[in-house]
C-alpha cells in the first residue's frame, strides 16, 4: 500500500490555495487541475463512483446529489483517492478482496486529504490574522 500521507502531502505541496475558502473548493481545484470530470447522478444507495469514460482515458468522479453535502465532499475526496492511488481502471478482473482493499485505501486517503486541507486552511487563516 502506498504511503497515503506522503501521497497527500505531494498533492498539496506546490499548489496555490490562496483563492479558496473551504475543503470543497480545494477538492474542486485539484480535480480541475488533474482534468478529472465531475458528474452528478442520483443513485439508489451509492454515494458515488470513480470510473474512466468510454475511452478509458477520462477519469470521472460521479457524485450522488441526493446525499448530504458533507457526504458529497467525502465522495470527491474518495474518488481522488482512487485516482492518485492509481487503482485499476476496471474492477472486472480483480477479486472482491482487492476491491475491498481499494475502497478502504480510498476511504483512508479521503480522511487524510480532508484533514490535511483543513490544517492548511487553518494555518493560512492564522497567518492572515497575525
Amino acid at each position: 500500500m502506498a504511503n497515503i500521507t506522503a501521497v497527500v502531502q505531494k498533492i498539496l505541496c506546490g499548489r496555490n490555495f490562496i483563492d479558496v475558502k473551504n475543503a470543497e473548493e480545494v477538492l474542486k481545484k485539484i480535480i480541475e487541475e488533474e482534468e478529472i470530470k465531475i458528474e452528478f447522478w442520483p443513485m439508489a444507495d451509492a454515494s458515488g463512483i470513480f470510473w474512466y469514460g468510454p475511452s478509458q482515458k477520462q477519469p470521472i468522479i460521479t457524485v450522488n446529489p441526493l446525499k448530504e453535502k458533507q457526504e458529497q465532499i467525502f465522495t470527491l475526496a474518495h474518488g481522488l483517492g482512487h485516482y492518485f492511488l492509481e487503482h485499476k481502471r476496471q474492477f472486472c478482473c480483480v477479486n472482491q478482496k482487492q476491491i475491498s482493499l481499494a475502497e478502504d485505501q480510498a476511504d483512508i486517503f479521503a480522511a487524510v486529504l480532508l484533514n490535511s486541507i483543513e490544517e492548511v486552511l487553518a494555518t493560512r487563516q492564522a497567518e492572515i490574522s497575525a
